[in-house]
């Protein structure tokens, strides 16, 4: 055999061993370790065509606080959370692409503490998600201990990614939360956001403007994460673009927020009692937007909220 042939024959061998090891190695679901990875933030390509009108994009701040399930049940309101742990607005960038594909979106709220977070493996991971499969030796190595059967016979489906809580992360964990310096001074100077950052913020805001969507800046508490600084900054650009920015660390008393029950953790997320209160005013706020009020018209709505009140109920949660 000529060595020309032969070359060609070990790369077709080469590939389709690399592609088997890949199929392997990707996640299946979202239980599957590093599946939360896979498919976090896009749960939304389960949801039927033109169900949802909001949606919000950002890092786990959102995610603990942005309720879906408890906007529609006060308001009607259908949306979405795309929200993926340590994320930027690379991410949250494409993903607004993608589910505005599919959805007629409203409004766009950008949880904006994500505009100061550093590029990362959240970024990284899903920036061909459609393909990351082809990365999955290198990001995915370590689920080698963990393989199933299904592993070596199916194949992930990101429609099949379907979550009752439409991205919500729930926690009936309380931390009784101290606070200690506050937001630092509020004589502080704007802390301009970071330059990466700002390009795809602006590629957001002009997405927006094309397809007719309105955004909201949204800071969910977060004591150990932001202060003035960051919000001037943002108050900024805001100000700049007429965009509504609420800040709910300047202004706690919007949610008659409680520091000692509503996190979860040490003042970075909610907890579900804190996602209610957000859920009542940001609800009064979009409102203003003309969204339909869905209520008894959305039977698959209908029913997860009927299990997310059994699940209040359950862990002793008032539903009034």
């Amino acid at each position: 055999m000529k060595l020309w042939k032969r070359i060609i024959l070990f790369f077709a061998m080469f590939i389709v061993v690399y592609l088997g090891v890949c199929v392997v190695l990707t996640p299946k679901t979202k239980a599957d370790k590093g599946g939360d990875k896979f498919f976090a933030g896009r749960g939304f390509e389960a949801e039927a065509k033109n169900t949802i009108e909001v949606v919000g994009i950002g890092n786990s701040d959102l995610y603990s606080a942005f309720n879906p399930l408890e906007l529609y049940r006060l308001y009607g309101i259908t949306s979405y959370c795309c929200g993926v742990a340590k994320a930027s607005p690379m991410l949250g960038y494409r993903l607004l692409q993608d589910i505005t594909k599919k959805q007629q979106i409203k409004v766009c709220i950008v949880e904006t503490d994500f505009l100061y977070e550093k590029m990362g493996m959240a970024d990284y991971t899903q920036s061909l998600i459609k393909l990351q499969f082809l990365a999955s030796p290198f990001i995915y190595h370590a689920r080698w201990k963990n393989l199933k059967w299904q592993d070596f016979t199916k194949l992930p489906k990101l429609d099949d990614n379907y979550d009752e809580l439409k991205g919500f992360k729930y926690s009936n964990k309380r931390y009784n939360y101290q606070l200690k310096n506050y937001m630092g001074s509020a004589d502080s100077k704007a802390r301009a956001i970071p330059k990466r950052s700002l390009q795809y913020l602006e590629k957001i805001r002009k997405l927006c403007e094309r397809k007719g969507i309105q955004l909201l800046f949204v800071e969910m508490p977060s004591p150990s994460s932001w202060n003035y600084a960051k919000s001037y900054g943002v108050q900024a650009y805001a100000n700049e673009h007429h965009i509504e920015f609420i800040d709910y660390n300047i202004h706690p008393e919007y949610l008659d927020f409680d520091f000692k029950t509503d996190f979860r953790d040490k003042g970075n997320h909610l907890n579900i009692y804190g996602s209610i209160k957000v859920a009542k005013h940001l609800g009064g706020l979009l409102e203003k937007h003309q969204l339909t009020d869905h209520r008894k018209t959305q039977k698959i709505w209908e029913k997860e909220v009927k299990d997310y009140e059994e699940l209040l109920l359950k862990n002793h949660i008032s539903i009034a």
